[in-house]
């Protein structure tokens, strides 16, 4: 896996993000959107990392906007988000080996450890477990798998 590092970015705090740019008129600057959010721009930068690696906003030059798909997204009901958060991580190349290992499965189950495996050499291991847990909760908002804690294993979801 040679892909650059998945923001650790909560689904939560992306969701609010794109509510709040939805309310401001753009495009704007990342250091006033920090201001009025009262984070720090290195707070800031990991979810902005995380909406523009899904293809949710656009940035340029210190500026940030909504696409228009990022704009559907801050408009749309919980159902609708999920879909088209689904559609968007899949080409997350981290959910994208979770999925894969999975359907390479034949039970329909791999061990966190086959993933963290894979990482080896890209991360550190605590890197590599910060890495992990911010896939499991995207891939579970996106109904990609789950993961069963208790066995800590990755369960092939429906989507």
């Amino acid at each position: 896996m040679t892909t650059p590092a998945l923001p650790d970015v909560t689904i939560g705090r992306l969701m609010g993000l794109l509510e709040i740019i939805r309310d401001t008129p753009g495009p704007d600057d990342m250091y006033r959107l920090a201001g009025s959010l009262q984070l720090e721009l290195d707070d800031l930068v990991p979810l902005v990392d995380a909406a523009e690696l899904l293809g949710l906003i656009s940035v340029h030059e210190g500026d940030y906007e909504l696409t228009d798909l990022g704009r559907r997204m801050a408009d749309a009901e919980e159902k609708e988000r999920k879909q088209v958060f689904r559609e968007r991580a899949r080409d997350v190349p981290l959910l994208r080996l979770i999925a894969e290992h999975l359907a390479a499965s034949e039970n329909g189950k791999v061990p966190r450890e086959e993933i963290r495996s894979a990482m080896h050499g890209h991360f550190s291991r605590k890197r590599a477990e910060r890495q992990i847990d911010t896939a499991i909760d995207w891939g579970r908002y996106a109904e990609l798998f789950d993961y069963d804690a208790d066995a800590q294993h990755f369960v092939r979801g429906q989507g």
